[in-house]
């Protein structure tokens, strides 16, 4: 069972997916800095501030950020917005809303070769599903490697779109998480809930992935 805390927020995030079906809050992200081919900006969500950044038009990293991050990065002049930045802002939005149940964005991911082992292995976790930190060890062919597992998952760049936050601890614990655990229960209770009131509804064919080369 989640803490009411959760609970509450989930309740929140409802009330949010009927509000969304009216307006868009697309036009609720706040735009970063440029810097070459790197674009960072910053997108508001229901569970705090995410610093999105591309590189090459793909998405290089998603981090929750605090105030006085947010602060630093965000700037007053605006950037272009192309198609790919528009569609990975939209897929966030859906997926808070509740209506998008797998992402489909293009991914520039930097790390070893372990790494992005277990990374590719997170792509493959459903939507409200949850599996332990030995469960990937063993997938990927490392059965003994539990802990690196662990901080692979804490060295994703790109939280949420990349779901470690879909790994626990055995018994069932939540484990750590960048974002903090209060985040990590919320987005598997907000998962979890989705899942049930929709058991009874078929829904559309998931988007696969796109692996990490």
């Amino acid at each position: 069972m989640m803490a009411d805390g959760c609970r509450y927020l989930y309740l929140y995030l409802q009330l949010l997916r009927v509000y969304t079906n009216q307006n868009n809050i697309a036009e609720g992200y706040c735009l970063g800095k440029t810097e070459g081919e790197m674009t960072d900006f910053v997108k508001y969500t229901p569970l705090g501030c995410l610093k999105i950044e591309l590189t090459d038009n793909k998405l290089s990293g998603c981090r929750w950020m605090n105030e006085d991050g947010v602060k630093e990065v965000v700037s007053d002049e605006g950037i272009e917005t192309t198609e790919i930045l528009s569609e990975i802002i939209g897929q966030l939005d859906d997926y808070f809303c509740g209506s998008l149940k797998a992402f489909d964005v293009p991914l520039f991911l930097e790390g070893t070769e372990f790494e992005k082992k277990v990374w590719n292995e997170l792509l493959k976790i459903s939507y409200g599903e949850t599996v332990t930190y030995k469960e990937i060890a063993i997938r990927i062919g490392r059965p003994g490697a539990v802990r690196a597992v662990g901080m692979a998952c804490k060295r994703n760049p790109v939280g949420v779109y990349v779901p470690c936050h879909r790994v626990v601890s055995a018994g069932g614990k939540p484990g750590g998480y960048n974002g903090g655990v209060e985040r990590k229960l919320a987005l598997l209770e907000m998962e979890y809930n989705n899942l049930l009131a929709n058991k009874h509804i078929c829904l559309p064919k998931l988007n696969k992935p796109f692996p990490i080369p």
